[in-house]
């Protein structure tokens, strides 16, 4: 008896101009994207010229492979006014106060499936429920997350299949200085797949 085999739909390989779009929806839907492209393929020049569309945005670039956990889940600390532990939050996510400067915040997550499975795990909980320890997203920020493919010969971690097809679904299009802080689409089916990006315009 032969063995039945589980298929995946490929990834849509589009322009960056055609990214751009998706990325738009994302973003007015408040949804985070996964941005498959390789190395050179500009993808974080794509999210910047999102980010300036907007008349007063930040972008808070974080390479995600030269992270640790702690750079996302904070540290632990003990509280003497109530004897618990506590988190301290990193200071490079975006607080209450920087949000209130903005009209939007991009939070770009570059080279994440290139990062250690446990700072992967760290970022999926940002991601999926945007809040990770005792931190919590100010509401005006959105997550854009890229990486390599396999065969761009680049290092990459797997990505759960189940993780991939939760987070990494590009949205269906929609609206100017920008601040750049680096730190460290078709129809839908039933399992939605990712745009890849390619350096090509139209």
């Amino acid at each position: 008896m032969g063995q039945a085999e589980t298929k995946v739909n490929e990834p849509n390989t589009l322009k960056i101009s055609e990214c751009k779009p998706i990325i738009r929806k994302a973003v007015n839907k408040k949804r985070p994207v996964f941005i498959w492209g390789p190395p050179g393929s500009g993808k974080s020049d794509m999210v910047d010229q999102v980010a300036n569309e907007f008349d007063n945005s930040l972008v808070i670039d974080m390479r995600m492979a030269l992270m640790d956990p702690t750079d996302i889940k904070g540290v632990p600390y003990y509280s003497s006014n109530d004897n618990t532990m506590k988190w301290a939050p990193p200071a490079e996510l975006p607080n209450a106060e920087t949000a209130k400067e903005y009209e939007i915040i991009f939070l770009f997550l570059d080279e994440l499936n290139s990062a250690p499975p446990a700072v992967q795990a760290a970022a999926y909980q940002l991601v999926l429920n945007r809040k990770v320890g005792s931190y919590h997203l100010p509401d005006n920020v959105v997550i854009i997350a890229a990486g390599n493919r396999l065969g761009d010969n680049a290092d990459m971690a797997m990505i759960e299949l189940v993780d991939y097809n939760e987070i990494y679904n590009a949205g269906k299009k929609e609206k100017k200085t920008t601040r750049r802080s680096r730190r460290g689409a078709s129809k839908a089916e039933a399992a939605p797949v990712p745009p890849v990006a390619t350096n090509e315009e139209e």
